[in-house]
């Protein structure tokens, strides 16, 4: 079996700003003091035995696992799959602003983009999502892995594993919070541990 423990990056800037983030990768992405707060707290809490880490290029995504790495002190391997959904002319406004200007696009519960797999865009990060995980598995067939990522990839390997298509059928994964996911090397089989857990001694 091999584990995958998602990790969502910590707070930022953006995220406090209610901004959407997307690919954007600059200085208001970076986390905030509350952010790398959190991580700490997260890294106090949560220690499973970790064979490999994984993180998505954006600087966000590698502060937190920086932070978390203290207590691996392992290499850090950057996987471009796992970079965040992209949300074109988008990037960089405010949510509220564009539910207010879009709302047939938008969700109001989870206040995020409506998309179902018939989109696109959202097919596209399906499709690397799953190649991701098929080919850690195969690569790492008895291992745990720490991946640090972002919320629509998390939401994607979910929705994976549970055979979903809506990708509001999923809260939003929390700033720090973990899901666990774990797939058998022999038949690819996936099975959800847990999704969108925050800070408790009870990891594990």
């Amino acid at each position: 079996m091999t584990i995958f423990y998602f990790v969502r990056h910590g707070q930022t800037w953006a995220n406090q700003q209610g901004i959407k983030q997307g690919i954007l990768d600059d200085e208001q992405t970076r986390l905030t003091e509350f952010g790398q707060q959190q991580t700490r707290q997260l890294r106090t809490h949560f220690q499973p035995a970790i064979d490999h880490i994984i993180c998505s290029p954006l600087r966000r995504a590698q502060e937190t696992a920086r932070i978390l790495n203290d207590h691996y002190q392992l290499p850090i391997q950057l996987d471009s799959r796992l970079t965040e959904l992209g949300y074109g002319q988008w990037t960089g406004q405010a949510t509220q602003m564009l539910m207010n200007q879009f709302p047939d696009d938008f969700d109001d519960y989870i206040q995020d983009v409506a998309l179902t797999l018939t989109s696109k865009k959202l097919r596209v990060l399906h499709q690397q999502v799953q190649a991701f995980l098929i080919q850690m598995t195969q690569k790492f067939p008895n291992d745990n892995l720490l991946v640090v990522t972002h919320g629509w990839i998390i939401k994607m390997a979910a929705l994976l594993v549970l055979q979903g298509e809506r990708s509001t059928s999923l809260l939003d994964s929390a700033n720090d919070s973990v899901t666990k996911i774990i797939v058998d090397a022999d038949t690819l089989k996936t099975y959800l541990s847990y999704y969108n857990q925050c800070v408790s001694p009870d990891f594990r």
